[in-house]
């Protein structure tokens, strides 16, 4: 899921035994998928974080990884046993395996009364290129607690995982997870008679159906995996899991987060409910990044809702302990809404873990007379502190950059904030949470000091075009056809322009710097979007179908080009002959 690190995979694959020692169940990995086959049999260890890690007053845990085998239950009640009262929760990150393996998990977790989620839980100081002096996995099997934390981009509880959740007498299915599910199939390393393999699958049914019935959760998640062939696999929405009993919240949200890779920034991941018929449930994802020079970038991210009154055209903000940052958007991606605001640095220093999060009725697509929904800022402060050193750090380095790169040997440009240049593509896969790092880019400005607003206003500069340079692109402009999808604030439009700019040798042609930037999505090629600069004598919105002239010289000035510009507003049923239908 949330769906920014490589593209998640999940794969699902489910062995199932049953009583024919001749016959089991599995599923191969789907083509193209994570080999899941690979994963070792599954390990249970004492993990402990950081304050709070596992919830309020939380920070130790039990880490469950790797596929469940016949011996998976041996090995969870051995680390019960030395770890005494109370129990910490257990945390799952699974493809799923041997299903009576699952099964049997599942009921001792109830035995137990033991609460359960979902989450890929990482050993620090396990690496094999740092050897300590006694290793992890002695440590793992020791009971002793290995300093660890949560991957918050990576996660999966598949198959008979999800069965295994089922146990738990407390379940959690945190925001942007998905559980998958599919039904029980042939083990490939068997090769039983056919009625062998019916008998198999017709046990193993009645032996789950029996579990759910004794865990409490509804037929309907039994009869969902049967209905998936054992090759496939299916991920359950927000609002099955909540009928299937397998977690009733309607609401739930994780502490703030800070990521490292690909790119620095905090993720804040949420569900709630919503009060369409259609979309019951949305997930969503507020994120901050460094943004370019002395800024941040405050961003809204969730699963777009079809429903009957247009978010696009709402006005999207979100409250911070009182204070409203007005967002741009969206701009609509895979399935997703992108809003975002560029903040003024040090606007969030005095903001602290007892601080509010407030997104409007819009912001969770309900109705304008509805409530909206009040956000904890529990892990703020610590992950926003990890987060202001990794941004001064880049600001230092791009400031290196620049003093080098004015010297006689220039170095190439330091990667820059993927969610900087608003490439935030999330989720890349259904099951996993991930952050795609955009391509590197050319060189940014130096930094310039904080305006005295909270949002960064700075439009466009040109500057004077270097001696000397060649400008390779049309002297005449041509004609197409677009659907605006967002608008850009000066600071990213800034960012944009630079690029541009850096790439052609030329500079921006000085009529042009301080026109207001949209994104424009070209059509009936849909090969792509661009930025746009809008004439000051024409008003559009986000929706709107208009003309574009493209890229081209401009022949007043030497090595200066005109951007892509939008010349004219047109109306949809004039251009349906051309367009076809256009959403």
């Amino acid at each position: 899921m949330l769906t920014p690190r490589l593209p998640l995979t999940t794969t699902v694959l489910v062995i199932a035994s049953a009583a024919c020692a001749a016959a089991g169940v599995s599923q191969e990995a789907p083509p193209g998928g994570a080999n899941a086959a690979a994963m070792p049999a599954i390990e249970f260890y004492l993990a402990k974080g950081e304050a709070d890690a596992c919830g309020p007053g939380c920070n130790m845990w039990i880490a469950a990884e790797g596929k469940f085998d016949a011996g998976a239950t041996a090995r969870l009640r051995r680390l019960l046993a030395k770890l005494g009262r109370p129990r910490p929760p257990i945390y799952f990150h699974s493809p799923g395996g041997l299903v009576t393996g699952a099964l049997e998990v599942g009921r001792l977790i109830r035995e137990q009364r033991l609460e359960v989620s979902v989450a890929h839980t990482v050993a620090l100081g396990c690496d094999q290129d740092k050897p300590a002096e006694k290793s992890c996995e002695a440590r793992k099997r020791s009971g002793e607690a290995i300093e660890a934390r949560f991957d918050p981009l990576v996660s999966m509880c598949n198959s008979a995982c999800v069965y295994t959740l089922a146990g738990g007498a407390v379940r959690h299915v945190p925001p942007w997870v998905k559980l998958a599910i599919h039904d029980v199939g042939l083990d490939p390393a068997a090769a039983p008679p056919r009625a062998a393999v019916r008998e198999a699958k017709a046990v193993t049914h009645e032996r789950i159906e029996e579990y759910l019935r004794e865990m409490g959760i509804d037929d309907g998640l039994f009869k969902a995996a049967l209905a998936i062939p054992f090759e496939s696999k299916r991920f359950l929405e927000r609002d099955e899991v909540v009928r299937f009993g397998l977690d009733r919240k309607e609401f739930d949200e994780a502490p703030w987060q800070f990521v490292e890779k690909p790119q620095p920034l905090l993720i804040k991941r949420y569900f709630a409910r919503t009060d369409h018929d259609r979309v019951r449930y949305i997930d969503g994802l507020v994120t901050l990044a460094c943004g370019a020079g002395q800024s941040f970038r405050l961003g809204l991210t969730r699963e777009h809702a079809a429903v009957e009154i247009p978010l696009g055209l709402r006005s999207t903000s979100i409250g911070v302990n009182g204070r409203r940052f007005d967002l741009d958007g969206p701009s609509l991606s895979a399935g997703l809404d992108v809003h975002a605001v560029w903040l003024a640095k040090g606007l969030l220093d005095a903001i602290d873990d007892s601080a509010a999060l407030e997104l409007s009725a819009a912001d969770l697509a309900r109705n304008e007379q509805a409530s909206g929904l009040t956000l904890s800022m529990r892990g703020f402060a610590a992950a926003y502190t990890k987060l202001r050193t990794s941004c001064d750090a880049s600001v230092r380095m791009a400031n290196a950059w620049l003093l080098e790169a004015s010297g006689p040997s220039p170095k190439p440009a330091p990667p820059t904030d993927a969610l900087s240049l608003g490439r935030l593509s999330l989720p890349a896969v259904p099951g996993g949470l991930s952050l795609k790092p955009a391509p590197t880019p050319p060189p940014v400005a130096a930094p310039t000091p904080p305006p005295s607003t909270n949002a960064v206003t700075t439009p466009p500069q040109s500057e004077s075009a270097p001696p000397g340079c060649s400008l390779r692109i049309a002297d005449r402009p041509e004609h197409l056809k677009g659907r605006v999808t967002a608008f850009l604030s000066a600071e990213e439009a800034s960012i944009r322009t630079q690029r541009v700019e850096t790439r052609l040798e030329a500079k921006i042609s000085p009529a042009y710097a301080s026109l207001n930037r949209v994104m424009v999505e070209r059509y009936p090629q849909r090969d792509g979007s661009t930025m746009a600069a809008v004439p000051e004598n024409l008003t559009v919105k986000v929706g709107d179908l208009v003309e574009l002239n493209t890229r081209y010289r401009d022949q007043s000035l030497p090595c200066h080009f005109v951007p892509w510009t939008i010349s004219r507003q047109l109306i949809d049923s004039d251009e349906s002959h051309t367009l076809g239908n256009v959403p």
